[in-house]
């Protein structure tokens, strides 16, 4: 009997075994597939950043206005490229604002950081229309949906590792909720792993820094990234409570999920296997290179205008990106909604740290707070008062100038026309508020 109990566990194990072994098979197979699929979409763009290498190896070579405009063209056609290959990704501003970061299109010396109410209420295209041009000054918006204290921290190794020149001014748009790490939900990984939005902007910059060492024959000489100059001075705040979450099951269950990347882009396997029968060459080149170009003239800067209507499956106008904004429109006809607030150990401490980084460094740093339809949210305890209170405070400790659009009633945060939510502005209330966010920047800017 003892035998027969015996053979029929071996049995049992062995026929586990076997179905484990089918369903990996059965899971290693598309993910294969998957990471080729997204290879290949990468390796398109890389080309884009190696032409824009090749241009900046000639500018460097001889610096005449001619090889500055070709860098500036090439610069521009591999922005293009980039935009043309990822535009159908969730959330297209992320992968906008790590290219701009790495790649360094425009060289922005006044960026917005903040939370999803900045990405889709601040837009540099009406800052730029209003702005008096008193200082010559340049816009990006860095903000990131989700983003806390911190993220920000990580965020900003990212950004001395891309060599991205230091800003004049940093408009911190802050908000009275910003250390609830359950409502704000961004961590580094989630732009960092592979395919995410960081990786690719930094793969792309190693092709471009290739092409540069080619062309000059001396690699020693190519300007490699900014080592992070904040790595060590970071590990201070790092009890904010983002890299214990990993030990939870919810932790690695994300974690997990982010990395097996047909499950990660399942929504693009339709778009994987359509890939499969694509007839290759229908991609059309730009009408001019630098090579067909009469060098005694300057050529134009091409513009590229993007009207496909394209809607990715969170709602956001993908079409409407430009400089890190982007819009995101939903019907909202001003409910009301009760919304609690938990503060999280370590994220005040991260806040802290990071602007104090920031004046460290000599950057001017404004505070602003993005409007809402105030009259749309009960907030429990009057809690969000006390945390504005406490951001006042400290802008005051600091010097900081900090611009509050929610501190008195106004048009802008109390017509839900304005909205597609009680926090988040739509494209009407987002043009109108940054044509009004420069003016009231400009009364402020030390430099």
């Amino acid at each position: 009997m003892e035998k027969k109990n015996h053979n029929a566990l071996l049995k049992t194990i062995s026929r586990s075994l076997i179905v484990i072994a089918m369903a990996a098979v059965l899971v290693a197979i598309p993910e294969m597939q998957m990471r080729a699929f997204l290879s290949a979409e990468l390796a398109a763009v890389e080309e884009s950043s190696r032409r824009a290498g090749e241009a900046a190896a000639a500018a460097r070579a001889e610096d005449t206005p001619y090889s500055r405009r070709m860098l500036e063209i090439a610069k521009l056609e591999a922005q293009e490229a980039f935009y043309q290959k990822y535009k159908y990704r969730n959330e297209f501003h992320y992968y906008g604002q790590f290219y701009e970061m790495y790649q360094q299109v425009y060289k922005a010396d006044t960026i917005f950081i903040g939370t999803s109410h900045a990405s889709h209420g601040v837009n540099p295209k009406y800052i730029e229309e209003a702005y008096s041009g008193k200082g010559d000054r340049s816009f990006f918006n860095f903000s990131l949906n989700g983003s806390n204290p911190g993220y920000y921290v990580e965020w900003y190794k990212f950004f001395k590792e891309s060599g991205y020149p230091k800003p004049r001014t940093i408009v911190y748009c802050v908000d009275w909720f910003m250390t609830d790490l359950g409502w704000l939900w961004r961590r580094k990984e989630f732009d960092s792993n592979y395919d995410c939005p960081q990786y690719i902007a930094k793969q792309l910059k190693k092709a471009e820094e290739k092409a540069i060492a080619e062309a000059l024959e001396t690699p020693e000489e190519t300007e490699a990234p900014a080592e992070p100059e904040t790595t060590a001075e970071t590990a201070s705040v790092s009890d904010s409570g983002e890299e214990k979450a990993w030990f939870t099951l919810e932790g690695l269950l994300t974690k997990f999920m982010n990395s097996m990347m047909i499950i990660h882009n399942r929504d693009r396997i339709p778009e994987m296997v359509s890939s499969w029968f694509d007839v290759k060459g229908d991609e059309t080149a730009a009408e001019t290179t630098a090579a067909e170009t009469a060098e005694e003239e300057l050529p134009p800067l091409p513009v590229y205008t993007h009207n496909e209507g394209i809607v990715d499956g969170t709602g956001i106008l993908t079409d409407s990106y430009y400089k890190g904004y982007i819009t995101w429109e939903a019907y909202y006809d001003g409910w009301t909604n009760t919304q609690n607030y938990q503060e999280y150990p370590g994220e005040w401490d991260s806040f802290v740290w990071l602007v104090e980084q920031f004046q460290k460094e000599g950057i001017e740093v404004i505070f602003i707070q993005v409007p809402e339809y105030v009259p749309g949210r009960r907030v429990p305890g009057k809690r969000d008062i006390e945390a504005n209170e406490r951001l006042e405070d400290f802008a005051w400790e600091h010097d900081i100038p900090f611009i509050n659009y929610n501190a008195e009633e106004s048009e802008l945060n109390s017509n839900p026309d304005y909205f597609s939510d009680w926090g988040h502005m739509n494209e009407v209330g987002s043009t109108n508020f940054s044509k009004i966010l420069i003016k009231d920047l400009e009364k402020v800017f030390k430099n």
